[in-house]
């Protein structure tokens, strides 16, 4: 009877991993947290910002809807613009 039940849990416990195992790669995936974040500029003055998008496709943008990139050189969050290609 003892051994019954080992089967049983085994078995049971290997369907939950296997399941598992195929949705993992779903899992790993959220949108973007809909609160409000605080960003600071390199002189270390503030301003809030959200987040949009998902794994493939995200970014940052002010409450007013204005996309900004932070600037590699400088360290400062900017406004983005398209370059018109």
């Amino acid at each position: 009877m003892k051994t019954g039940l080992i089967k049983v849990v085994f078995c049971a416990s290997l369907v939950c991993f296997l399941i598992g195992l195929v949705g993992m790669e779903e899992a790993e995936a959220v949108v973007a947290a809909p609160v409000e974040h605080i960003l600071r500029q390199a002189d270390g003055t503030e301003f809030p910002a959200r987040q949009w998008g998902d794994e493939w496709s995200h970014g940052w943008e002010t409450e007013d809807g204005h996309t900004v990139i932070r600037d590699k050189v400088t360290g400062n969050w900017v406004y983005a613009r398209t370059d018109g290609k």
